[in-house]
């Protein structure tokens, strides 16, 4: 499964020698480490700025603040989307942000699209088919040209990915239905659908099309070739929101979301929730530790062979779990949105 994006910046000499080394990110660390073992690969946000974890090993993708949001790797190359802020004197009259979408090859950095306002509710994403690069930024795009798939009825489009020669896009026609696009053909997720219903995440295996959102009731929710399975859970009262990440493995799919749990009543109803990590397998809640921490977040699932990986962050900063064992990035403020072993 693949995602992308496409910048071109300058940027001071400090970081500049960075992104000179980062040529070796393709070349030199990728396929096996020193130890002969996968290398092991990390993207998020590190003090308010996008960067890339190889080995334990921190690189800042921009001086900017952003973050990094998908890794990729085709051939010898590494992908990493993205986007970074631009000053704040070019605030939008709402007083919004302007940002840049990009993605970072071996360390490069290529624009994709016109500055926006304000981050917009997506994660940028990228795959790669036939050396052709599609990207997902709210918009599609196919090698740095927006993509209409020849539909004038193309909305908002969340993510993107492929498997095998497929290019896949998922989130809302103009009318504000979910649906998904498999090769520029629209599909809808739920045949004849007349209660809304939200789309997030998707992921291809095995000619099965896995769909990650929320039901008309906003409770999350995993759509298999269009059957709807809800997530369970294993405190009353809690829900889950955004399932903002898919993996399939095997007859097995891997989900997270957006977990609160209750924590006190008033007049006989939930009143406070919290946030806790989690992960969901076939639709079964799996809790992660926060060892002393009051919150956190999943953003990412990942599988490889037996072991499970899921990564995000916790009240005091960038954290994976690893079969549920905690795994801290240093002290500084931060978050993980992708890994991948490889």
């Amino acid at each position: 499964m693949k995602h992308l994006f496409q910048t071109i910046f300058i940027l001071p000499f400090t970081f500049f020698c960075m992104v000179g080394c980062k040529k070796d990110i393709g070349t030199f660390l990728q396929g096996k480490n020193n130890n002969n073992t996968p290398n092991f690969y990390l993207a998020g946000q590190s003090n308010g700025k996008p960067c890339l974890w190889i080995n334990g090993t921190k690189n800042i993708l921009s001086n900017s603040n952003g973050n990094a949001n998908q890794i990729l790797i085709n051939g010898n190359d590494i992908y990493v989307t993205g986007y970074y802020e631009l000053p704040n004197t070019n605030l939008n009259p709402g007083g919004f942000m302007p940002m840049q979408c990009v993605y970072w090859k071996n360390g490069v950095e290529n624009k994709v699209g016109k500055i926006i306002y304000g981050q917009g509710g997506f994660q940028t994403t990228i795959s790669i088919v036939n050396n052709d690069i599609y990207y997902a930024n709210g918009q599609a795009w196919e090698n740095g040209s927006q993509l209409n798939f020849n539909l004038a009825n193309m909305g908002f489009v969340q993510q993107t990915t492929s498997y095998g020669s497929n290019i896949y896009f998922v989130g809302t026609d103009s009318s504000g239905k979910a649906v998904y696009w498999e090769n520029g053909l629209e599909h809808d997720i739920i045949s004849n659908e007349t209660k809304s219903i939200v789309a997030y995440s998707l992921a291809v295996s095995s000619n099965n099309v896995y769909i990650g959102g929320e039901d008309s009731n906003q409770i999350g929710t995993v759509w298999i070739n269009g059957i709807p399975e809800n997530l369970h859970f294993s405190i009353p009262g809690s829900y889950a929101v955004f399932v903002s990440s898919l993996f399939a493995n095997g007859t097995d799919i891997y989900a997270v979301a957006e977990l609160e749990v209750p924590t006190s009543m008033a007049n006989g109803s939930y009143s406070y929730f919290n946030n806790i990590p989690a992960y969901w397998k076939n639709g079964i809640e799996n809790d992660l530790p926060l060892n002393g921490d009051s919150y956190g977040n999943a953003s990412t699932v990942f599988v490889n062979g037996s072991d499970i990986y899921v990564c995000g962050n916790i009240g005091s900063g960038a954290v994976y779990w690893e079969n549920g064992i905690e795994t801290k990035l240093g002290s500084d403020y931060g978050s993980v949105s992708s890994i991948l072993i490889k």
